[in-house]
């Protein structure tokens, strides 16, 4: 996989975890130490914004996964945020998306192949799980596709 990071972070409402793809990789840092630093700030940028707290209320969100990655120098996260899982953790969720581009949220996130092959394993891996904690605190231990983690 392309992915080289997983960043789990909590906005004010729900648990989010992203994954860092290699793709523009450079718009975060020039150096591991780099991305390691300014990839989660750019994820806690967005997570704790008004925009992205207002979205979990009004879609009744439980959590979210992103996919970190950037076009050019334009840094790049596309949000799947879950819900409808509330006294069903093992049944099949709402799923709406967005992009956040500079600083501003868009309906409707753009992803890749790689983006839906982790999204397809987060999504089995969650309905082993007996609920959201275990599952936000224990889902790394699928990948091993992290260089930099």
């Amino acid at each position: 996989m392309n992915f080289e990071l997983l960043i789990r972070r909590n906005s004010e409402k729900i648990p989010v975890r992203a994954h860092l793809h290699r793709t523009g990789i450079t718009a975060y840092g020039n150096t591991d130490e780099e991305i390691k630093r300014f990839a989660p700030e750019y994820l806690e940028e967005a997570i704790m914004s008004k925009e992205f707290n207002s979205l979990v209320e009004k879609h009744r969100l439980e959590y979210a996964l992103a996919q970190m990655w950037a076009d050019g120098n334009q840094r790049i996260i596309d949000f799947f945020g879950f819900g409808d899982l509330r006294g069903n953790w093992k049944g099949n969720p709402e799923v709406n998306s967005w992009d956040f581009r500079n600083g501003i949220f868009t309906k409707g996130a753009i992803t890749c192949g790689d983006g839906l092959i982790m999204l397809g394993r987060e999504e089995e891996y969650r309905r082993t799980t007996h609920n959201i904690q275990t599952y936000m605190d224990s889902s790394d231990k699928i990948y091993d596709f992290f260089p930099l983690g």
